[in-house]
């Protein structure tokens, strides 16, 4: 490998919060594979995106530091100026009520047999105006999650330690759904409407 090629994040290694460790795929950073994208979009605190929905219809996004080629089927959101909060965005990218507008606002998410995520379609959804204590409460939530991605794998030895940590990643994504709701403004029974809708 010259120092030419970088490493490059696949699709099938990224999930909600968590992005697996190891690469096994080198590119080569040329205008082919990243179809004329300036290497700024590679480098730096950024959102990686998967451009595929899951399932469920849920948006997946983790958040990374590291210099990584993504070809199309990994969107890179990169923040704009010094002063937007990565995760803050990323907190809000994976939250259920986020998920749900999107597909039910996006006639491209809805017409693809594989809903796949669509940078023009995204940008279009309102963001709610927030307070800093909000924003202080997503970063520390959103800062909790990506820690308990990264437990699992050395907590494998016991069923209990697993379990104990899934418990938690799913209170504090119940948090962050929360959070979310309030920043809409949402009454409980629409609540009830996106839990159920989006499992």
């Amino acid at each position: 490998r010259s120092k030419e090629y970088l490493p490059e994040l696949q699709g099938s290694e990224l999930s909600r919060y968590k992005i697996e460790p190891k690469r096994v795929s080198y590119l080569r950073y040329c205008n082919d594979i990243a179809s004329s994208r300036p290497m700024r979009m590679f480098q730096g605190e950024r959102i990686v995106l998967r451009r595929l929905l899951t399932r469920k219809f849920r948006l997946q996004a983790g958040l990374t530091v590291e210099t990584m080629i993504t070809t199309d089927n990994v969107l890179n959101v990169v923040p704009r100026n010094s002063e937007a909060s990565v995760p803050f965005a990323l907190g809000f990218l994976n939250s259920k009520l986020v998920s749900w507008l999107y597909v039910n606002t996006s006639m491209i998410a809805q017409k693809d047999d594989f809903p796949q995520v669509h940078i023009s379609a995204l940008a279009a959804l309102p963001i709610p105006n927030f307070d800093m204590a909000r924003h202080d409460r997503m970063v520390t939530l959103v800062e909790q999650m990506l820690q308990l991605h990264k437990q699992p794998a050395a907590a494998r030895r016991a069923a209990s330690d697993r379990e104990l940590v899934q418990r938690q990643i799913d209170a504090t994504d119940r948090e962050i759904d929360r959070l979310v709701y309030n920043l809409y403004g949402l009454t409980e029974d629409e609540v009830k409407i996106i839990a159920e809708t989006v499992r």
